[in-house]
């Protein structure tokens, strides 16, 4: 039976302290203390995970951004091709009107 006026753990708790209770308690330690060693590591593996697809999307934004860069080049080109293309046409139809 427990003792409220006891000062130490088997005092209050009893003398079947050390037997029932410490056991019980010290497994659910041990057993808090692994699931939060599991959860430790699996933090650890999706932090890594977590890097290398930042890593992958930082390359994917860099190759579209060159990509585009060549687009625009491109695109620049056709149409000073359209604008040199239509410059002449008129240069023709003026200079043989």
């Amino acid at each position: 039976m427990p003792n409220a006026n006891g000062s130490t753990a088997s005092e209050i708790m009893g003398l079947d302290y050390k037997t029932t209770i410490k056991p019980g308690l010290e497994s659910f330690a041990a057993a808090v203390k692994g699931s939060s060693m599991a959860k430790l590591e699996e933090l650890i593996l999706l932090q890594k995970q977590s890097s290398e697809l930042a890593a992958k999307i930082e390359g994917k934004r860099n190759r579209t951004s060159t990509l585009q860069s060549h687009i625009d080049e491109v695109s620049s080109l056709e149409l000073c091709l359209y604008s040199l293309g239509c410059n002449l046409c008129y240069a023709f139809v003026v200079y043989y009107a």
